[in-house]
């Protein structure tokens, strides 16, 4: 069950991040309606955040570091405090914004992640954690985001729907 989920982390993650990667490898010449798109998006302006998030892929609480390859394309790193075992856990994942590109501050998203803790040299309560919600950039860089999400535990008993919310600030 676990390889499954590993396999599925990996090959979604890869299938979210062919369009970013393919974005940055290929440039086409940019009208000036685009630049100007850029220039105001503020995915695009500020493309690094941290965030504090109760709930979500480790558990109880968390803090995670994100980034915007492309406006459409967030990857996401973590560690919180998993509720179960009442040890740290970790997620790694991605997020594919639908308006991403747009002038949009208000964007529905998918994403895909991988959450673990480890325990004396093994890890324990390994989940694929897959989220839809909405992310907000505010103004000032301040970023909100709520979500709910279908979590697969290694355990079938505790595969369940789960959510999330998160705020942050933009760098």
């Amino acid at each position: 069950m676990i390889n499954k989920i590993r396999v599925c982390t990996l090959f979604l993650l890869m299938v979210l991040s062919v369009d970013g990667f393919g974005y940055e490898l290929f440039p086409t010449k940019k009208s000036p309606l685009d630049r100007k798109r850029e220039m105001f998006n503020r995915r695009a302006r500020h493309p690094l955040g941290f965030n504090f998030s109760l709930l979500g892929p480790v558990g109880l609480m968390g803090f995670s570091v994100d980034y915007f390859i492309v406006p459409k394309i967030d990857i996401e790193v973590g560690a919180g405090l998993d509720y179960t075992a009442q040890k740290p856990g970790y997620f790694v994942g991605g997020k594919y914004h639908f308006f991403g590109n747009t002038l949009t501050n208000l964007t529905p998203y998918l994403g895909v992640y991988s959450a673990f803790h480890v325990d004396e040299d093994h890890i324990q309560s390994y989940n694929f954690y897959v989220p839809f919600g909405f992310h907000r950039i505010k103004r000032k860089q301040l970023c909100w985001s709520i979500e709910i999400a279908y979590q697969v535990h290694a355990d079938p008993t505790q595969t369940q729907f789960y959510g999330a919310g998160k705020v942050g600030w933009r760098f």
